[in-house]
């Protein structure tokens, strides 16, 4: 439940910040020069831009519709209200008049694919080299390591991005070997098939695993020299226990706690974290549509966007805790 205030607080600042910048623009309409004073009243009432700040909220969050099957629709002026949220309606884009839920579902799951994909080359890359780093700490394979996570750290992701296109793509093609694509989810003709979107998802989803890689694995190795240095470490290996159970089975299960909470906070990655990524790649997910809803000023888009990344970022703290308690056993929740 204190979810709930967290969602509403992130919606109220989202809107006054839309309003405060924004406010009542329509996009477009400076364009056309053939329209009349009145089309633009018509369009503006269409949209609900001519209805009140504060009933604009309300309605979105689908209050007036409470209000209203209340008996209290005195209180709402004759504005026309909507069910909102309260049907999972984000609303309409004011640019085309879709439905934003619609937008959000048709590309949700290629940014499920993206991010998912990317997500678990990350972990299985990631766990291996840090426990590999811990093992050896000091020597010159963690030293590569080291500088090899700071160079994916420090690295901008789109010149990641261009220099694969530029050469498992562009280069590979001129040299007649297998050559990737360079963008898409899929090919426009013929494509579809499982090989063909495993081809298209294999740039873009590597790529985004290298952040994840660099920044996970550091995490891994510095809780694995944490965790070996336990006494329950030591008590392991004193009854005769092997290295390797001790690592994977005793030290490698609390040295990852941390990293289940980097997890579970990747969730709004869906379209921030990927985002650059779905640009370079033109990969059809959340991230491009967020970035052409702000272009657009598409401030409906925007609010829902904001308030959907909101809880997604609730719902990852909420699996980082059910995880916490699946491999820690010491951790209980009343």
């Amino acid at each position: 439940m204190d979810s709930l205030p967290v969602l509403l607080g992130v919606s109220v600042i989202t809107f006054a910040l839309v309003q405060a910048t924004i406010g009542s623009y329509v996009p477009g309409l400076e364009l056309n020069r053939d329209l009349k004073p009145e089309d633009i009243v018509r369009l503006r009432h269409a949209i609900g831009l001519d209805q009140p700040w504060w009933f604009q909220y309300l309605n979105w969050l689908g209050v007036a519709w409470i209000v209203k099957t209340a008996g209290l629709g005195g209180l709402l002026g004759g504005y026309s209200v909507n069910t909102g949220l309260l049907e999972g309606d984000l609303g309409r884009s004011i640019i085309d008049g879709t439905s934003i839920t619609s937008n959000i579902l048709a590309r949700l799951g290629y940014t499920l694919e993206l991010t998912l994909t990317a997500i678990c080359i990350g972990v299985l890359i990631a766990i291996p080299l840090g426990v590999v780093g811990a093992l050896r700490r000091g020597s010159v394979v963690d030293q590569a390591f080291t500088v090899a996570s700071s160079a994916g750290i420090a690295v901008p992701a789109f010149w990641t991005g261009l220099v694969t296109i530029l050469l498992f793509a562009v280069l590979f093609h001129e040299w007649n070997l297998p050559a990737l694509p360079t963008g898409g989810a899929e090919s426009p003709l013929g494509g579809g098939d499982p090989l063909d979107r495993l081809a298209h998802l294999a740039l873009p989803a590597t790529v985004l695993s290298f952040g994840y890689l660099a920044i996970w694995s550091r995490y891994v190795r510095s809780g694995m020299l944490e965790v070996l240095g336990q006494d329950y470490v030591r008590t392991a290996r004193a009854k005769g226990m092997t290295d390797r159970r001790v690592v994977y089975v005793h030290a490698l299960r609390n040295a990852i706690v941390p990293l289940v909470t980097l997890i579970g906070l990747e969730l709004p990655g869906l379209f921030s974290g990927s985002a650059i990524i779905e640009i370079v790649f033109s990969w059809p997910g959340l991230g491009r549509y967020a970035l052409s809803a702000v272009q657009a000023h598409d401030i409906t888009v925007v609010l829902a966007l904001t308030v959907f990344g909101s809880s997604l970022v609730v719902i990852g703290n909420l699996l980082a805790d059910v995880l916490y308690a699946v491999l820690d056993p010491r951790i209980r929740y009343a």
